[in-house]
């Protein structure tokens, strides 16, 4: 799923796009088991250089720090810290912070610092995405084309696609 999102966002980024609401309850799962960004309500373009966005937009508990700071603009990267914290709630069910109100979770991840998954626990490859997806400081954070030249992650699609045949057989 990290791996197909990932991808997704490249292409996005390329076309001088910024989602901006990157969760896993925007991503979707097709019956072939890839997984396929959605709702682009949110989502920033820009004529000439990749989007530099100065509005604060997006849902809370995702948002990168430089979106919550509005001080300056920010750019496709921050889509990246959304998908780090997408990882983390692939895994553990939830995103960080998310028993906080939005105001709360909001300064928490301005002035704390960031989320991780403990690499004894968790694929270490899956530690070191989230780890260089959530990097606060926009500039050291990696791009989506980066992750995906330099993070090892398995093509998951035959686990998806045993999950999304178990979803139609639900369905019909």
């Amino acid at each position: 799923a990290l791996r197909d999102s990932a991808t997704g966002l490249a292409y996005l980024h390329s076309q001088k796009a910024i989602h901006r609401d990157v969760k896993a309850a925007n991503l979707l799962l097709a019956a072939d088991g890839a997984v396929k960004l959605a709702d682009f309500g949110v989502s920033a373009l820009s004529d000439a250089t990749l989007a530099r966005a100065k509005t604060v937009i997006g849902t809370p508990h995702w948002m990168a720090p430089e979106v919550i700071e509005g001080a300056a603009p920010y750019d496709a990267r921050a889509d990246v810290w959304s998908l780090g914290i997408t990882a983390i709630e692939l895994v553990k069910g939830r995103p960080p912070h998310i028993e906080l109100s939005a105001l709360l979770a909001m300064y928490t991840i301005v002035n704390e610092e960031a989320p991780s998954l403990d690499a004894s626990a968790h694929d270490a490859a899956l530690a070191t995405f989230v780890v260089r997806c959530l990097e606060k400081s926009p500039t050291e954070r990696a791009t989506c084309a980066q992750l995906l030249d330099e993070a090892p992650l398995p093509a998951d699609r035959p686990r998806l696609r045993i999950l999304a045949d178990a979803a139609i057989a639900t369905a019909a």
